[in-house]
């Protein structure tokens, strides 16, 4: 080899190692030396290269941060026409713990809630607007049940009366966001009771990375609560997520003393509520298909309006056979006081639902949406005294099942 061709490969060999200095440290094994290593970080320093991004626990991503069909976003609201808001895991986080169905709404405009407790096992009246769903006090209310509910997409209204009441949906834990809609709202979306608007609790979706997390809350009047959810993450296309909570409570009213109406131990007015979450979700190129099941109760005994001065009512209810009171201490807030309610009745509400939701993409913009479920609600309550209503009904049961196929 002559002088001049050793010259010109020597030349070749520098100007590749100046060009290419990261092909040499990046083939360097990861057990190098000292100096070996000292090298190799010297080289990463002075070069522009991205080697990779390095992601510690995953399980702590949150399932609240996963999109979601049923949450439009401001873009989508914008251009849709209809008044509507999407309520956050902010917003519902802000109601609080113990919130039920009925508190997380109290973030939206135009929305007002009226309940006799502060936990999510009792029942509550919802308005949007001046109009009205369920019951929050013994009289109940005028253009009740024309609003339209819906978890994760899925109707939960009585079919007959159009009746849905809050404890249905106890835990918050599990809800992701809430879609609220304003009027009637498309008839796409629509349904027979949605004069009012609509309101869709939507649940924490699969996720595709797997995840878990548990909580525990304890506040006053003795409120206590547990919670958790796991995901699975993907799995050969396929997602899961189960969550739940078990929360109970006491009121900040008291019985009062003397009074020989049924009532709890002690002189609290206790709630307890429950609510079980799984779905299922079957990924494809075109779509997914997705299963579903819900199981919610709420109990709690509801307190009697306290009257302001003395009348006729005591602390021992009303004689239907008579057409008196009862003898007793008088009832109202000079007498028997601001805080000592009388135990009105049990509420008992409950609801289990199954579900299965079909997306498929036909092409041209076409997209194919397929619902089946069923769903079994449940309203038993047990009537202790009443001074405002007129019959003796001391038990109602109410048992509407609801299979529909949209």
């Amino acid at each position: 080899m002559d002088n001049r061709a050793f010259r010109g490969r020597v030349l070749l060999l520098a100007v590749s190692a100046a060009l290419f200095p990261a092909t040499q440290a990046l083939a360097q094994p990861l057990d190098a030396g000292q100096s070996d290593h000292h090298h190799y970080h010297k080289k990463l320093h002075h070069g522009p290269y991205n080697v990779g991004e390095v992601e510690n626990n995953v399980t702590t991503i949150s399932a609240y941060s996963q999109k979601s069909k049923e949450l439009p976003n401001q873009k989508r609201i914008f251009h849709s026409g209809i008044a509507s808001k999407v309520l956050g895991r902010k917003e519902i986080e802000a109601a609080g713990p113990a919130a039920g169905g009925a508190q997380m709404l109290n973030f939206a405009p135009g929305v007002s809630t009226l309940a006799s407790y502060g936990t999510g096992a009792a029942k509550a009246q919802i308005s949007i607007n001046g109009i009205k769903q369920g019951w929050g006090h013994p009289k109940g209310s005028e253009a009740a049940h024309s609003i339209a509910i819906s978890f994760d997409g899925i109707p939960m209204n009585n079919p007959a009366t159009g009746l849905w009441q809050s404890p249905q949906v106890n835990q918050p834990s599990i809800i992701q966001g809430i879609h609220v809609t304003y009027g009637p709202g498309n008839p796409e979306n629509r349904w027979y009771n949605n004069i009012g608007g609509g309101i869709d609790f939507v649940p924490i979706q699969p996720t595709a990375k797997p995840g878990a997390s548990v909580g525990i809350s304890y506040g006053s009047n003795d409120f206590k609560n547990i919670h958790f959810d796991v995901r699975t993450g993907n799995i050969d296309g396929f997602s899961a997520v189960l969550a739940g909570g078990v929360s109970s409570g006491n009121s900040f009213l008291s019985v009062p003393a003397g009074t020989h109406l049924l009532s709890p131990t002690g002189t609290i007015l206790p709630s307890n509520s429950y609510a079980w979450y799984f779905k299922l979700r079957k990924g494809f190129h075109h779509g997914d298909d997705s299963f579903g099941a819900y199981l919610a109760k709420g109990v709690a005994y509801k307190p009697y309006e306290i009257p302001v001065y003395a009348a006729k009512a005591t602390i021992n209810g009303y004689d239907y056979k008579t057409g008196k009171a009862i003898p007793g201490s008088i009832y109202s807030e000079q007498t028997s006081g601001f805080y000592n309610a009388l135990p009105y009745k049990i509420d008992s509400n409950s609801t289990w639902m199954f579900y299965n939701k079909l997306n498929v993409g036909m092409g041209s913009g076409i997209k194919l949406h397929n619902n089946i479920w069923y769903r079994y609600g449940h309203r038993l309550h047990n009537r202790y005294v009443s001074y405002a209503l007129g019959a003796p009904n001391t038990n109602e049961y109410n048992n509407p099942p609801q299979l529909r196929l949209r």
